[in-house]
């Protein structure tokens, strides 16, 4: 069967019911995440090669270039490797044709203290096999986010047994990010706090940094599976962040964009991409889709892809679990709800004040403990006879009563004196999740650039 586009090569699959070859589908996928990038007046100016005008001198042109900084977030997955080595081909296409480069790029490797060096050898691999032709103006950084948290302070946060409300105090406890992970006892929430740690780490190094954009690789498939999970988890009111690529980062001081440029992209398309670029070797904890090509190379693999059971999976597993069932045969299902969520605007907030969670960062809009109080009974019921006090007392004289009692206490005692912690509705559910309500935290304001010039891997390496 030939390609459809040039009508000259065999075609090697079929995405969106036409059948590409290898050349042309690539070409696809880098038209795609060309027409994003080029989304607006101020991602053009970011990067684009900029030339003496009316508005800029040369010398002005070339300090504007240089100052155009892109920061990719690696997690040597298929989407943001994928995107990596689609800038790369464009920085290539930007220095033949016009001898220089029109950005920067600044690309963050974040990953647990276990896992660090097999993510520096693949990541020096990479630069040194991929990104050789551009390693003056793309930089790899390691982030360790064991050791990130292990210098930041630590802010214990409270919930009320009573009320749903919620307070801070500063603890001296020593926390590292897996630590603080331990503290959850299922797998969605202890997913979502590693999710809010790294993008706080990613957003943050961006602020200190002079990034203007931060690129994330996420597929339209993914976006999907983050939208549905944010509506499961009660955090519906960040979608319209979330999405959000016209607007400048207020959360983060309003320095840089959010862009994702692979958002017209299958999940299953981009893995296509990545077994066609050999892009394989540089992988990291994920196995790629064959199910687009005529003559998958690995359906025995995929047939014998073992399924994990409903119990034991995340929200976000379960709803990737669908989309990737639907996604050959309804693809437009998926590009649907990410076009849909994208029209959704900012919740009105009640208040003039601008508040953000505690712990995600996004912003309160509505104060849940509020409602949570309005709906729920809040007080216990009290003994209603002489059989019901005596069974009381003799609980409160009991080894586990006065341990109860005496923590109740204690609590109530730093409650008195603790700050206000806002939480938003999602977060509210899941610290109500965790052990006596309470969890080590680490707070917004610190700095990463120590922890990563540690790790920053130089020619010289």
């Amino acid at each position: 069967m030939k390609c459809k586009r040039c009508t000259t090569s065999e075609g090697c699959l079929v995405s969106r019911n036409e059948t590409f070859c290898g050349e042309c589908f690539s070409r696809f996928v880098l038209l795609k995440f060309r027409k994003q990038m080029m989304m607006d007046e101020y991602c053009q100016q970011v990067f684009k090669v900029l030339y003496a005008d009316k508005h800029r001198t040369a010398v002005e042109a070339d300090e504007q270039n240089k100052r155009s900084v892109v920061l990719v977030p690696l997690s040597l997955g298929s989407s943001s490797l994928a995107m990596l080595d689609l800038l790369n081909q464009t920085l290539s296409e930007q220095r033949a044709a016009h001898n220089r480069t029109g950005f920067q790029v600044k690309v963050v490797l974040c990953g647990f203290s276990a896992d660090m060096d097999e993510l520096k050898r693949l990541a020096e691999s990479l630069q040194t096999e991929r990104l050789a032709m551009n390693s003056d103006c793309i930089k790899l950084y390691l982030l360790d986010l064991d050791r990130s948290f292990s210098t930041c302070e630590i802010h214990k946060l409270l919930l009320a047994n009573d009320n749903h409300g919620s307070r801070k105090i500063a603890t001296r406890e020593n926390a590292t990010l897996s630590s603080i992970l331990d503290q959850f006892s299922r797998r969605s929430s202890r997913d979502d706090m590693l999710w809010f740690a790294r993008q706080h780490l990613i957003k943050k190094f961006a602020s200190q940094h002079q990034v203007k954009v931060i690129m994330w690789g996420h597929s339209v498939t993914r976006l999907a599976d983050e939208v549905m999970s944010l509506v499961i988890k009660g955090r519906g009111a960040q979608i319209a962040a979330t999405l959000d690529s016209t607007g400048m980062d207020v959360e983060y001081g309003a320095l840089f964009k959010n862009l994702y440029p692979l958002r017209d992209v299958l999940l299953s398309e981009i893995d296509a991409y990545c077994s066609l670029s050999k892009l394989q070797r540089y992988i990291y904890n994920y196995s790629l889709q064959g199910s687009l090509f005529i003559k998958s190379q690995d359906e025995a693999a995929q047939a014998n892809r073992a399924v994990p059971m409903a119990k034991n999976m995340t929200i976000n597993e379960l709803t990737r679990q669908y989309f990737d069932a639907v996604e050959k045969d309804y693809s437009n299902v998926i590009s649907t709800i990410v076009r849909t969520a994208s029209k959704l605007d900012y919740p009105i907030s009640n208040g003039t004040e601008v508040i953000y969670c505690s712990i995600c960062n996004n912003r309160v809009y509505v104060d849940p403990s509020k409602w949570l109080k309005s709906i729920t009974v809040n007080n216990c019921h009290p003994p209603a006879s002489d059989e019901d006090m005596s069974m009381l007392q003799m609980w409160e004289s009991s080894s586990k009563g006065k341990e109860t009692l005496a923590r109740n206490q204690a609590r109530s005692n730093i409650w008195s004196t603790a700050a206000e912690a806002p939480l938003c509705y999602g977060c509210v559910v899941t610290l109500n999740e965790t052990k006596d309500r309470e969890l080590n935290w680490p707070s917004r304001e610190h700095d990463v650039s120590q922890v990563l010039a540690e790790f920053t891997l130089t020619d010289e390496e």
